[in-house]
């Protein structure tokens, strides 16, 4: 989504195709509702990222991690890494390269599920991100890369022509 607020008919629109199971109309109705700091209820970003996730959409899934993760709900079933970790069963390169950092803060720097596993499986899906992340762990030089956490929106856009908000890895310590 871009920084101009889409206008009543966009939102109409994308109401619609959400209506109709589109998932990227899910997406950006609850980047909308992020924005408008609309976070819980009937008409909001958990409410339109969940049914998304029903739909087993990955933005759905990583954008609801990230609103667990703003609440503080890391752990247990319907927090940030359960989200993540769906959407990375999805190759969605921002989820596991978020994943790689909660390793990384948490201790867990070699091994399965480790930073550097989740890392390692980010560089091989070609992300920049994680790349760096990998080299910087391999080498300990310096910290890990750390890029504000936000939502990530669709990048298909069938039911609008505004652009998608560009999400990234986060640092899962910046809140």
């Amino acid at each position: 989504m871009s920084d101009e607020e889409p206008d009543d008919n966009d939102v109409r629109r994308w109401k619609i195709a959400a209506e109709n199971g589109n998932t990227d109309a899910m997406c950006n109705l609850g980047l909308l509702r992020h924005q408008q700091g609309r976070m819980i209820g009937s008409d909001s970003a958990e409410r339109w990222w969940k049914l998304g996730a029903k739909k087993e959409d990955d933005d759905c899934m990583l954008n609801l991690g990230v609103l667990r993760y703003q609440a503080g709900s890391v752990d247990g079933d319907d927090g940030a890494e359960h989200w993540w970790r769906r959407a990375a069963e999805y190759d969605n390169t921002d989820a596991i390269c978020n994943l790689g950092v909660m390793q990384y803060e948490r201790g867990l720097r070699h091994g399965p599920d480790s930073a550097e596993a989740w890392f390692a499986r980010g560089a091989a899906l070609d992300d920049e991100d994680s790349r760096h992340n990998l080299h910087t762990l391999m080498g300990e030089a310096s910290r890990v890369q750390s890029v504000a956490i936000s939502p990530r929106g669709s990048e298909r856009q069938p039911v609008s022509n505004i652009d998608a908000d560009e999400g990234g890895c986060c640092h899962p310590s910046e809140r």
